[in-house]
């Protein structure tokens, strides 16, 4: 008498055999120490192509969107929240967004659309080794042979910001040298922060962003996060 198991269909066995090679990759590992921010990357591209004029920030985006939109993914991205997990991006999520920078590209950039909650523009990363690469000389030479593979987005007009201090830029500036002072205790840092050869200036933003959740908790306030900027004054980076 033939038992049961062997009047099993033959479909059924040979897909129990092939279902190891089934199973799905595992996600890419992330490191923050390997990414930078968004923002940072835009500020380079713009300064290496002649700093806040209105062509340099024009070649600048367009450099960046470039980089994002390409379907080889040269420049690989993801959004990320302290605490959270990342969110890989693709060419795709890039191609209908246009990326803006004010006058002064240092306050921060802005995306539209925007992602979807609860990331932001300031949660943007990109592979820091891939920028590198494609901001090398070698790289960037064959650039300019290169003609744009999209059209250049075009900055947000706006009034130039106001030098007159007020109350509300002193608040902030009292918030970013807390934080700053919480990151790096004197005993460490002789003058009590870290200059640019110590620290550059993507991982201390970074690293402002990581711990400033923990900070905003213990002293909450109606006012968002200080901008690049604000910290920068704070650390007498400001240019």
């Amino acid at each position: 008498m033939r038992k049961k198991t062997d009047s099993l269909p033959s479909e059924v066995t040979q897909a129990s055999s092939a279902a190891p090679a089934q199973a799905s990759p595992a996600p890419p590992t992330f490191h923050l120490s390997d990414w930078m921010l968004l923002h940072a990357a835009v500020v380079q591209l713009i300064d290496r192509a002649g700093g806040i004029r209105l062509h340099a920030r024009i070649r600048g985006l367009e450099e960046i969107t470039a980089y994002l939109c390409d379907p080889n993914e040269p420049l690989k991205s993801v959004l990320w929240k302290p605490g959270g997990p990342p969110r890989w991006l693709t060419a795709s999520d890039w191609a209908p967004r246009t990326i803006y920078v004010p006058t002064d590209p240092a306050e921060g950039i802005s995306i539209t659309p925007p992602f979807e909650p609860p990331f932001g523009p300031k949660d943007c990363l990109v592979c820091r080794t891939d920028f590198a690469r494609l901001t090398s000389p070698s790289a960037r030479a064959e650039t300019e042979l290169t003609p744009a593979r999209t059209s250049p987005p075009k900055p947000v007009p706006g009034e130039k910001r106001s030098r007159k201090r007020t109350t509300h830029e002193g608040t902030q500036t009292r918030r970013a040298r807390a934080m700053l002072d919480r990151m790096f205790p004197k005993d460490k840092y002789l003058d009590g922060y870290p200059d640019e050869d110590e620290m550059a200036w993507p991982d201390v933003w970074i690293r402002f962003n990581e711990e400033y959740p923990r900070y905003a908790k213990e002293h909450p306030s109606r006012l968002e996060c200080p901008s690049q900027s604000t910290v920068k004054r704070a650390m007498g980076r400001a240019e």
